[in-house]
């Protein structure tokens, strides 16, 4: 479908896929850093703080890696089952062009696409002259295959192991050697050319067994060192016919390493505890610093030949960046946080009004304020062991909404972050809808139990309770003039409630779990959408059904309109974020760059940007096309 509509253009992205192992990698020009988000990759410059985005895969991205020269950079992704996943070999020239704003950025991003392993690409590594790429399949597959990156053919293939493997690395000076390593199995590989296959020897470990997690080969090829799951750090004699093994770390690491990274001298480890360790030549721990969340990447940054300094990302979506003075006797690891995202499903999205220089969302135990300009996070709020289903804010944007897990409603301050006052025991499931009234006197909140009550915003104390729906709320809208509230349930049902005597004035009934809700501009017609697929007017007025769309080929969870009610946007299920034309309800433009299910979109007051969050932990960043209201028009 996305092929037959014109493409939303992608501004910006917040967030790090900081569960792909080795996933943030740092250019060899010091510039660039590139990571997965969902299906998309990112390429930010550092200097000029400007991003672009490598869009083909059509699921999660799993594995990543850079050509010796950084001239390529390939990428494997998560498919599933009954599909073969892609590895997309990309012109990284290109995509660094365009990162800069380069009119040179103008050629083909895609340079390969190889595909042949089923269900996941556990892990790939280009050859040391960039000629090859061998690709490691992932449990439903274990193939290791041998490609021509200049034809995109496959030269050979043989299984990893008898059991799964969980990574490949080639040699740095040879191109027909490498290593692959997993469950209870270590190998080291070569290439027979005459033959055209891959030849594998055990390493002799004699009664050591262990799940292989990391490898790193230092220069010389004469040693590797591997990361266990149980934590051990083992070197590698890699010289003889037969490898074997060498010595052990003196310590074992919690929750075993995961990523591995060699300077000139030692090795440095990230663990799965969130320690980045430095160990000397003894594999003795020289320094180590805390993180939040698993370590799992380490990527250097060189200063004429030597390492100045390490990116680390961490399974929480977080980047940090520490130096590292390679001459100083005493080494240290002093981690900065330099970007910071959710790492957990955005469950909700809001804009203050008529202001677009700020966006709130919330995730888990997070509310998270962000400046809408540089993406920068201005504010975080987290209570521990707990689930915020949503978040709203009063009319004149003094406070900030929110409904949990616990029942409990609790209401921000925007600039500090402090509780200004919590309504305890609100719904007895969980609060899952909250909204205040237009004077701000009332709020309004809606239940994992259906009802919707509403609370003297001074006294806190309860006002009425209405009990109409049979399930879940998932989302309350107020009228402008402070007489209706609009439910809409995943029950079917949409109610409209009279805000003076608590009644029930009208209601919309559908074959669907109802998931969002919203006025037109003028009010004159209620738009919904759902699990049917539909997207739906309905006469505000009487309640009934006006026009009916087919939005999507799965469920739709959030709609918004703009402020003229020409356009509106809807996304779901199906991880596209959709424009339409309002009054003739045609597809104008649909954006793709999300891996998972899109929770929440909004337009930003000012009707220059789209912003959608979802299942991935990110915040996608579209931009809102001119004259899209006028395109019918224009055409004739």
């Amino acid at each position: 479908m996305a092929s037959t509509y014109p493409a939303l253009e992608l501004q910006a992205v917040v967030g790090f896929g900081g569960k792909v192992p080795n996933g943030l990698l740092c250019h060899p020009d010091g510039v660039h850093l590139i990571y997965p988000l969902g299906s998309t990759i990112v390429v930010k410059n550092t200097v000029l703080g400007t991003q672009t985005f490598l869009q083909g895969h059509s699921n999660m991205v799993s594995c990543m890696e850079l050509s010796r020269d950084g001239c390529k950079l390939a990428s494997g992704q998560v498919t599933h089952m009954g599909f073969l996943a892609d590895t997309i070999i990309w012109d990284f020239n290109v995509a660094a062009a365009r990162a800069s704003g380069q009119d040179e950025g103008k050629g083909e991003l895609i340079l390969a696409r190889l595909s042949q392993h089923k269900v996941k690409v556990q892990d790939l590594s280009f050859s040391p002259n960039g000629k090859y790429i061998v690709t490691l399949g992932g449990q439903d597959d274990n193939q290791l295959l041998l490609w021509s990156v200049a034809s995109g053919r496959c030269l050979c293939g043989t299984p990893a192991a008898n059991d799964s493997s969980s990574f490949v690395s080639y040699f740095n000076n040879d191109n027909d050697r490498l290593v692959t390593g997993g469950n209870y199995n270590l190998r080291v590989w070569e290439y027979g050319k005459e033959s055209r296959k891959l030849i594998p020897v055990d390493v002799a470990m004699g009664q050591v067994q262990r799940i292989y997690k990391s490898c790193a080969i230092n220069s010389t090829d004469t040693s590797a060192f591997v990361g266990t799951m149980s934590g051990d750090l083992f070197e590698i004699d890699l010289r003889p016919k037969i490898p074997n093994f060498i010595k052990a770390s003196k310590e074992k690491f919690s929750q075993g390493i995961i990523s591995i990274t060699l300077p000139e001298k030692g090795v440095i480890i990230g663990t799965g505890a969130g320690v980045v360790a430095g160990l000397g030549v003894k594999l003795r721990t020289v320094c180590k610093a805390q993180m939040l969340g698993a370590v799992t990447s380490v990527s250097p940054v060189y200063n004429d030949g030597q390492l100045a300094g390490l990116y680390m990302g961490t399974n929480q979506s977080n980047i940090y960046f520490s130096p590292w003075n390679a001459n100083a006797r005493t080494k240290t690891i002093v981690p900065e946080l330099r970007a910071s995202c959710h790492f957990g499903p955005i469950k909700d999205l809001i804009f203050p009004k008529n202001y677009s220089r700020v966006f709130i969302t919330c995730a888990g135990s997070d509310i998270r304020v962000w400046n809408a300009l540089d993406r920068r996070e201005l504010l975080r709020i987290q209570v521990p062991n707990l689930t915020c289903h949503s978040i709203n804010l009063t009319n004149d944007g003094s406070l900030i909404l929110s409904g949990w897990s616990d029942g409990k409603v609790r209401a921000f301050y925007p600039e500090s972050g402090a509780v200004k006052f919590v309504i305890h025991d609100a719904h007895a499931l969980g609060v899952t809808a909250v909204c205040a009234s237009m004077r701000g006197d009332r709020i309004i909140t809606g239940g994992a139990d259906g009802k919707v009550r509403f609370w003297d915003a001074r006294s806190l104390k309860m006002i009425s309770s209405l009990c109409e729906h049979k399930t879940r709320i998932e989302k309350l809208l107020v009228r402008k003039n402070d007489e209706e509230v609009v439910s809409a349930s995943a029950d079917g049902s949409c109610i409209v409630w009279d805000m003076a005597r608590y009644t029930r004035n009208n209601a919309m009934f559908a074959s669907t779990l109802f998931r969002s809700a919203l006025y037109h501009p003028d009010e004159s017609q209620i738009l919904t959408c759902g699990s049917d697929r539909k997207l739906t007017y309905w006469d505000a007025f009487d309640g009934s059904a006006i026009r009916i769309i087919e939005g999507s080929t799965a469920e739709i969870n959030s709609v918004d309109v703009t402020s003229d009610g020409v356009n509106f946007v809807s996304a779901g299920n199906d991880k596209t974020v959709k424009l339409w034309n309002y009054d003739e309800g045609i597809c104008l433009a649909i954006g793709e760059g999300h891996s998972g299910y899109i929770n929440q979109i909004m337009i930003s007051p000012d009707q220059q940007s789209i912003v959608s969050v979802g299942a991935e932990g990110a915040i996608f960043i579209w931009k809102m096309p001119t004259r899209t209201g006028e395109e019918k028009e224009s055409k004739k």
